[in-house]
This record gives C-alpha cells, structure tokens and sequence, in this order.
C-alpha cells in the first residue's frame, strides 16, 4: 500500500493533522485541504463549530475528521448553540467519534448541504435533543454503524418538513438504537436505503417515510411504544420485524409494496385498493389482518394473534417459525417476489410468511440488541449452517429487493475493504517517512 503513494504525491498527500482539547481544533478543520484527516485526541470538546468543507483534489479521497484512537473517543459536547459540529461541503466523513450533553432543541451533528457526506462509527449518548439532522438538501449521506442510546428527540431526521430541501440517496444501515423518541424519520421527497437497524424502546415512531423519495425499508428489527413504521411514499418495505403500539400505518399511495413482514401490532392500510401497485403480501401479523380489495395485490398473510401457533417466543423476541406453523406453508408467489429475509437468507420457493425464512426446524434464538453485523442466524440443527451477517445478494439498486450493503469494515474498525490498519496508522507510517505529518501549531501561516 505504501508503494502507490509516490504516484499520489504528485498531485496530492493527504495530511494528518492531530489536535488536542487545548488547541483551536475548529480552526484546524476549517483550514486543511479537501482529503486531509483530522484526528482528536482522547478528550472533551465542546462546540459549536462550522464545518466548511473543500472538495478534494483528486477524486475518491475524502476529508475526514475522527479519533485518533479508535477506542478512546474524542467526546463532544455542546458549548452553546443549536447544534455541536455542523457540516456544509462535500465528501466529508466524521467517523469514530462521541456525542453527549445536547439540550433538548438542538443537535448533535447538522448537515447542512452537501453530497458524499458520512456519519460512521460514533456514539451518541444520553441527548435531550436530536443526535443527526440535516437543514439542507444532501445527496449521497451515508450514516451506519453508530450507536445511540436515551436520546430524547430524533435519532435522525432528514429532509425539510416544508420539502424545501431532501436528502436522497441515503443509506442508513446496521445503526443500534436504544431508547429514542423518534428513530428515522425523511421528510417529504427524502428517501434511500434503510437495512439491518435495530431499534428498541422507541416511545414514538420508528421509521417513518413521507412523499416521493424512492426508498426501500428491509431488515430492521423495530420496536416500541408508539408506531414503528409509518410509510406515506413509494416504498418497499420487506423482511422487517416491528413491534409496536401500531406496528405498520402505511397510507393510500401508489407503488408501495409491503412483503414478508413480521408485524406484531395493528395494521393499518386505510384507503388501500384505488392506487396502483399496491401490494400487501406473505407477512405475519399479530392481530387482525388488513384485507384491501379494489386493485390491491393481496394474499399468503397470516394472523398470528395466537403468537404460540406461529412462533418460538414472540415475548422474548424469538420470531422464528415453530415446526407447526402455518407460516411455514402459506406463503404465495404473486407480484414481485422478495430475494432475502431477515437474516439476509435467500427466499425458499414458495417462501415462508414473516420475515424469517425458515428452512430448519429448531430456532437461532431471540433478536438481541447489538449492532446486526454482529448477530448471527446459525441454525442449531444444521451443522453446515455458517451464516454471516448480512451479505450483497445480487440486485444493490434500491428498490430492488436485493441488499443494499454499505459497510465493508469490521465492527469499530473504521476501515476500507481488505484493510486491516486503521487509515491514520497507515498515513502516520507514511507521514514519518516523507516528514509531512503536522501539528496544529506546525502550520504555516
């Protein structure tokens, strides 16, 4: 690796820049070049600041701000203001980083505009406000891997409630939630991929989609007080588990699929039947299932009121198929057909209703709350069964009922593809060699 860099150089070195709680770190940021890292050391500092950022030389590189020691974060709090770090620019990436004490009205991270802006790695905790949001449109956001916990307002909220701005294309993958009023919600015209979040103790909605932006819902494990997926757009919304106060609202629009769901909680599906391309289909429901008529495509639903009849142990979260289960047979093949469950397994034919495919008798056991690449669907009484979290299976568009897969590092690595190094050691090791490594007080004036 350390070979391509002469070939690099002659455009551009990304610099690392190390910072410490004494120095004017917001400053630093402000004036390194696009592709720079900066790196904090272990520490408290406090906000706001204005994250402006320029666009790198050469494209692919990316301008990141994270810990110097992955696990020792820098902890960020707020110092006055409506929001702790706030980001305008392009390809930026805060990864590795800890956010707590933000009052109730304000953020802990705001997007302002932007494109191939991330959010990885981190940790908020114990927030009164809202952890991320965005005030402005924001094309290609990334946020995975982060952890939250007691957040008082909005995990993450994207889009403008009036649609004057939307963020599209985002993924928000294998983020874990716990305690939340609200979890996801995209405001009108704002959608993406949402895949493999786990999110318990939500005391109001879970994931909530509103207007036009194409959005594929898959993979999540939601669960709460109040409404767990509120859909209002487009969407498709398959192989998730919610359990809820009311665990599906999903309003009369068209092109909005609803496919091999665990629901445990009312349904409603008013005014279903007039638009086109709606399809509710092969999900298990705890409750009375939803029958829309007129156009609807309708059909392999099954009620699971009884939760013995169908499932291991709905009360500790172990929704897999019993032996008996109807849900093992009444599957059906019409419409558009669902590739991967829950776990990411391929679909039998016909498939199992609900979003556990079952093709072994005894359970993996109960859902826990851990990030979901870190959970694994090994079945007891299939020895060959190995596994993995949640894999590419072909379609990655959205919309494609494929898996949508983000990640590439291993759980808290914050690296790339193949690498096992974090990318500040490498650029470090680089740095001692050709003598470009600074601190804040190195820079020239």
């Amino acid at each position: 690796m350390i070979l391509l860099w002469p070939s690099v150089a002659l455009a551009h070195i990304p610099v690392l820049w190390v910072v410490t709680p004494a120095d004017d770190w917001c400053a630093t940021i402000n004036a390194v070049e696009g592709g720079d890292i900066v790196a904090f050391v272990e520490g408290d500092y406090y906000g706001p600041c204005d994250i402006v950022a320029i666009a790198p030389i050469i494209d692919g590189e990316v301008t990141i701000i994270e810990s110097l020691d992955y696990d020792s974060h820098a902890v960020f709090h707020n110092g006055g203001g409506d929001y702790i770090l706030s980001v305008t620019g392009p390809t930026v990436r805060l990864t590795q980083l800890s956010f707590t004490d933000v009052p109730a009205g304000t953020a802990a991270v705001q997007l302002r505009t932007g494109s191939e802006v991330s959010v990885r790695y981190s940790n908020f905790f114990d927030i009164e406000g809202n952890a991320v949001v965005t005030t402005g449109s924001v094309a290609s956001l990334l946020v995975d891997d982060n952890n939250f916990a007691a957040i008082g307002g909005t995990a993450f909220g994207f889009g403008c409630a009036d649609g004057s701005c939307v963020v599209s294309d985002a993924e928000v993958l294998q983020n874990l939630i716990e305690g939340a009023a609200a979890g996801l919600v995209f405001a009108p015209g704002s959608g993406g991929v949402v895949q493999d979040n786990t999110m318990a103790g939500m005391s109001g909605v879970g994931i909530s989609v509103a207007g036009s932006g194409a959005t594929t819902i898959e993979r999540n494990f939601v669960e709460g007080s109040g409404d767990s997926l509120v859909v209002r757009g487009a969407a498709i919304v398959h192989s998730n588990i919610a359990v809820g106060q009311r665990s599906l609202v999903a309003s009369a629009v068209p092109d909005l699929w609803i496919r091999g769901n665990t629901l445990v909680g009312p349904v409603s599906l008013d005014g279903w039947g007039v638009d086109p391309g709606q399809q509710f289909v092969n999900n298990a429901v705890v409750g009375s299932v939803p029958t829309p008529g007129g156009t609807a495509v309708v059909g392999g639903n099954v009620d699971c009121a009884e939760t013995s009849a169908c499932f291991y142990d709905a009360d500790t979260w172990d929704f897999y198929p019993v032996p008996s289960s109807t849900l093992r047979t009444a599957g059906v093949e019409i419409g558009e057909p669902v590739l991967s469950d829950w776990c990411a397994r391929g679909r039998q034919t016909p498939p199992t209703v609900g979003a556990l495919e079952a093709p072994g008798v005894l359970s993996f056991g109960p859902i826990e709350l851990i990030q979901k690449d870190e959970f694994f669907c090994i079945l007891p009484d299939d020895p060959d069964d190995t596994d993995l979290p949640p894999t590419d299976t072909g379609d990655e568009t959205p919309g494609g009922n494929g898996v949508k897969k983000g990640r590439t590092g291993g759980p808290g690595c914050g690296c790339d593809a193949g690498s096992l190094v974090p990318p500040w050691m490498l650029l470090l090791l680089v740095g001692l060699l050709t003598g470009w490594s600074r601190m804040p007080g190195d820079k020239e004036a």
